[in-house]
């Protein structure tokens, strides 16, 4: 079921609380990595899987010129599978999951060739029952009951898609536990510096990798910190908190794999997204409109983009090497 010899990573962008820029740290690190890769003949697929607040697209309709809020997209290719799925249909899809295709072709759903080898599947086309298609569709349910064709799913967008990058809902909720525990080999936690945070991003961490290690999914799940909005001028306030998230993700690790010599220095004083006040009014792409400077928000998200994609856990690679290694990823 494989377009290409290597399958693509998935990754998923997960906050657990809204307004910390999860949207726009999915948008920018696509963007760059499509714009890194188009020569290689690789691609990049962003889903918005927050159904409940979609906005992926705002970030990238500059670049089509086109409403694609009317677009169809995951709710509406989920909608097509559940109709799709009998007992007959999903006894062929449980021995071969490549009929997947069969049942629902994925291309109709995702929105081609946005920019070079960028494309989108969007939350869904948005009409006046979206809402209500949005709250009626029992994703737990799904999953009880079809869990091949969510694995099918996965496959299937590994096998065409370079990176596969996944905006998804925040909180406890099932779309949130389908994007941070099933679907990705990697999760990003994207987050502000509060106790909110604090308290709840490392026991997610937990309970994805957990959850990752009692199934029969024998892929590895890797966590990503990503603080974000980060008040770069409050240099005392900004170096304590980051001191203590550092900490805790550091003592989540240990445990979770069992790594004792995980030391996340180096990677929280280099990685995070500062907050740049002229970003904050609309959606713009910091890494089409800006230079890539120290301390500019394009540079923060190029050197994650480069970390994340080019290092199996956070802590094995500093920025600096992963910019020594060469332009392998560079533009």
């Amino acid at each position: 079921m494989s377009d290409s010899p290597e399958p693509g990573q998935i990754i998923s962008f997960y906050s657990y609380k809204g307004g910390v820029g999860r949207s726009m740290a999915v948008a920018n690190v696509g963007f760059a990595l499509s714009t890194w890769h188009k020569a290689a003949g690789k691609r990049v697929l962003l889903i918005d899987w927050d159904l409940e607040a979609p906005g992926l697209y705002a970030y990238l309709e500059e670049e089509t010129r086109t409403n694609l809020r009317s677009a169809e997209g995951i709710l509406d290719y989920f909608e097509a599978l559940r109709k799709g799925l009998n007992p007959s249909t999903y006894g062929r899809l449980l021995e071969e999951r490549s009929t997947l295709e069969e049942i629902v072709p994925l291309s109709r759903y995702v929105v081609a060739n946005i920019r070079d080898s960028l494309n989108l599947m969007t939350a869904g086309k948005h009409s006046p029952s979206y809402l209500k298609r949005v709250a009626e569709f029992d994703w737990a349910e799904f999953w009880d009951k079809y869990p091949a064709a969510v694995h099918a799913f996965r496959e299937l967008l590994a096998s065409r898609y370079t990176f596969v990058l996944v905006d998804s809902r925040t909180g406890y909720g099932d779309t949130a536990g389908l994007c941070s525990s099933v679907l990705p080999e990697k999760l990003v936690m994207v987050f502000s510096l509060n106790t909110q945070n604090l308290d709840s991003v490392t026991e997610i961490a937990t309970r994805s990798v957990a959850f990752r290690t009692r199934s029969d999914d024998i892929r590895p799940l890797a966590v990503f910190p990503l603080a974000s909005r980060i008040e770069i001028a409050q240099v005392r306030e900004r170096d304590a908190w980051l001191r203590r998230f550092e900490h805790a993700f550091e003592e989540c690790f240990r445990k979770i794999y069992s790594a004792p010599e995980c030391d996340l220095t180096s990677y929280f004083e280099n990685i995070f997204v500062p907050e740049i006040h002229y970003f904050s009014y609309g959606e713009k792409l910091a890494v089409k409109v800006e230079d890539s400077r120290v301390g500019s928000l394009r540079r923060a998200y190029e050197d994650f983009a480069r970390l994340l994609t080019e290092s199996d856990y956070p802590w094995q690679k500093t920025v600096s090497q992963i910019q020594a290694s060469g332009p392998a990823t560079a533009p």
